[in-house]
């Protein structure tokens, strides 16, 4: 980790100190490019490694084009982006002060998360989110959970997901986060790893897509707004212009005193309700095969 025996000794030493004290660290689970570390309480900077152990006091600045994933004790995690500086504040929960860049904070299931951003305090439960300062202004785009922002001079401000919070000086607003901003913010921010993966319970909920019985129940009560929900747009509005047809047919032959043909209309509706919950049945992926 340091440039010479008596570097690494030392910041070896200074690592053990607060582990002794607090049982408690965070693990730095990857790293792409450059890492570097100031262990406290000496503001000593050396680079570091997959592996390293990171404790409460403990500064971590991320380099041009770098990346790094610090997994907590909790289960939570903070990957920075390039040019990034944090300060961990505590391990437990979930605290740290982000200086400058970008990161994604991803809190431990039913954990909660305390961030500081110049001024402003977060705070959520069950969180995810993206924090990025570009000079004075700060942008916080929540991506599960629902975060509470204060700071001295304002009252508690709620943000929920699929919200982006904008702050500069005494001016915040909150709006939707759209999906090209959301992509944005992400960029850079992930990792394709078994041993620390930073996947999320909402990147999960995306990546499974329809729920195949949510979709049959649709289906069940008006033939083809399961495929609709599904994403099969064709099939949706194929099944929804033949049912309103059919309706409508039924309606006409039996207003016109023509009981055969409305009887007609009527079967082809019973397998209409028959034949569409079966399709969003079928057709639907699982969540386990989207997973």
């Amino acid at each position: 980790m340091g440039k010479s025996p008596l570097l690494a000794a030392l910041l070896c030493a200074l690592v053990a100190a607060p582990a002794l004290a607090d049982g408690n660290s965070a693990v730095v689970a990857q790293e792409r490019g450059t890492l570097r570390g100031a262990i406290a309480p000496v503001e000593t900077w050396a680079d570091v490694a997959p592996q390293t152990e990171v404790h409460a006091g403990d500064t971590l600045k991320t380099g041009l084009n770098s990346l790094a994933d610090v997994v907590l004790p909790s289960g939570g995690h903070l990957v920075m982006g390039e040019d990034t500086v944090i300060r961990v504040a505590d391990l437990d929960g979930l605290s740290a002060r982000m200086l400058t860049g970008r990161m994604r904070v991803v809190a431990p299931p039913s954990g909660i998360l305390s961030f500081q951003a110049g001024e402003l305090t977060l705070r959520g439960t069950d969180a995810e989110a993206i924090i990025e300062r570009e000079g004075a202004r700060w942008r916080v785009g929540v991506i599960s959970g629902t975060f509470a922002v204060t700071d001295a001079d304002r009252e508690a401000l709620p943000v929920g997901p699929g919200k982006l919070l904008t702050l500069m000086g005494d001016r915040a607003s909150v709006r939707a986060l759209g999906r090209s901003e959301q992509d944005d913010l992400m960029a850079g921010l992930q990792f394709n790893s078994t041993t620390a993966a930073t996947t999320s319970i909402s990147e999960v909920a995306r990546a499974a897509g329809p729920n195949r019985w949510l979709a049959t129940g649709l289906s069940t009560v008006l033939p083809g707004t399961g495929q609709v929900y599904s994403g099969e747009w064709p099939r949706g509005l194929a099944y929804l212009g033949l049912d309103f047809a059919l309706l409508g047919a039924g309606y006409y032959f039996h207003a016109n005193n023509q009981p055969q043909n409305a009887a007609y209309a009527a079967y082809g509706l019973i397998g209409l309700n028959v034949l569409s919950p079966l399709d969003a049945l079928i057709f639907t992926p699982s969540t386990k095969a989207a997973q």
